[in-house]
């Protein structure tokens, strides 16, 4: 698909101008009769390698907003649809309550805003892989103290990784009696 705000006919000529020299690789249709199937990935690697892991990556902005993005890559959660571990884990490290990542962070007055979760465009969680991301707005005092906002992240996760591994909460993340 090519989408341009260009008329019809000048989008053609660009499309055969840059794509002429690639290969036609027409694809045959399967028809299983709509039986879902899988198949075992495992040969295939994670996308990143090890080398490229651990390694801080500095972009100089365009316009004047500061993120800091932490991304972890993980084997596919397709098939955990049903309890949505992604989800679950965006949900804890994204919720804005007291005692939570991100009002820590704005007590300090080093973020105004978060996200976290794999993201439903397909590079963030395939039928191989995972990206999990967690992203911060920082301020101009978050910059300087990204290190330790990164401190407060990982923290954060040994004291979830504590909690449900001493089962002091449930599975749904509620507080056991």
């Amino acid at each position: 698909v090519v989408m341009a705000g260009y008329e019809l006919d000048e989008i053609q000529r660009q499309v055969v101008q840059y794509f002429k020299d690639v290969p036609a690789n027409p694809r045959n249709n399967v028809d299983n009769g709509g039986v879902a199937t899988t198949t075992n990935l495992h040969p295939y690697k994670l996308p990143f390698h090890s080398s490229s892991l651990g390694k801080i990556y500095r972009a100089l902005p365009v316009r004047h907003h500061h993120t800091l993005s932490l991304t972890w890559q993980i084997p596919s959660i397709c098939s955990h649809w049903r309890t949505k571990p992604a989800e679950y884990l965006a949900h804890l490290l994204g919720h804005e309550a007291s005692g939570s990542i991100l009002a820590v962070l704005k007590q300090r007055g080093w973020a105004t805003g978060c996200s976290a979760g794999t993201g439903d465009d397909g590079e963030g969680d395939s039928s191989m892989h995972a990206l999990f991301g967690f992203s911060f707005s920082l301020s101009e005092e978050g910059v300087q103290h990204w290190e330790k906002v990164i401190g407060v992240v990982f923290s954060y996760l040994g004291m979830l990784k504590y909690y449900f591994n001493e089962g002091y909460v449930d599975e749904n993340g509620e507080k056991k009696e």
